[in-house]
């Protein structure tokens, strides 16, 4: 493909996600108990990896309706949510002053202005992933982390194969992540397959059977985690 033509492709991808993304909002809110659940495992998780006492700061790229900034702000002093979505950053528990709309592509953040900055399963829904990364890395002084769908996992293949607005997960392997972080200059600190709770999806009946299960699940799990330094 020509390097016009896959533009135009990117161009058409950004126009239909920022669309589809600008009238919805998740199944549930932020607080709802199996999200709550979920969100809580990834934090603890996260924190079993890097010293978050060294965070002062951190940028949640994609925050939607806050299913990571809710939980984050519980273990963070300062969390700023941003999003091209505004009607998800209305619902986004963010504290006063701290949500921005904007582009994954385009922060409006100073160099090395935060100490993590961190997204969950947004990238698959921009339209150049590797632009997207190199500037959460610009921003960040310490810290990049980024969940993205496990394309290996049956349910997970389904959905991203079956949902135009969830097809780019189709490219997310572990290499595929490896090869982003290493174009774009971040050491990777840690990555790892995880989680068995889809926070929109999971039955109430499944639940309790679900979070008695392994949270790292190298050949299941639902999501990929890279947990880099800049």
């Amino acid at each position: 493909m020509s390097e016009s033509l896959k533009l135009k492709k990117e161009g058409r991808i950004y126009a239909f996600q920022r669309r589809y993304w600008a009238e919805r909002t998740n199944a549930r809110p932020y607080d709802h108990r199996i999200v709550n659940y979920f969100s809580s495992q990834r934090v603890d998780f996260l924190q079993s990896i890097i010293d978050f006492s060294e965070v002062r700061s951190a940028l949640e790229v994609g925050a939607g309706d806050g299913f990571a900034t809710y939980p984050m702000e519980k273990v963070l002093p300062r969390v700023f949510a941003s999003d091209l979505s505004l009607l998800m950053l209305e619902s986004n528990p963010a504290r006063e002053g701290a949500k921005i709309q904007a582009s994954a592509e385009r922060l409006p953040f100073a160099s090395e202005s935060v100490d993590l900055v961190y997204c969950w399963e947004v990238l698959h829904h921009v339209s150049n992933v590797e632009s997207a990364v190199a500037e959460m890395r610009r921003v960040s002084r310490k810290y990049v982390i980024f969940f993205e769908p496990n394309r290996n996992n049956p349910a997970q293949f389904l959905f991203s194969l079956l949902k135009k607005s969830e097809r780019g997960g189709l490219k997310f392997s572990k290499n595929y992540l490896r090869r982003v972080c290493g174009a774009v200059g971040l050491e990777i600190l840690s990555l790892q397959t995880v989680g068995c709770i889809l926070p929109n999806m999971t039955p109430a009946w499944l639940f309790p059977f679900l979070r008695r299960l392994a949270f790292v699940r190298p050949l299941t799990g639902i999501s990929h985690v890279v947990v880099a330094r800049r």
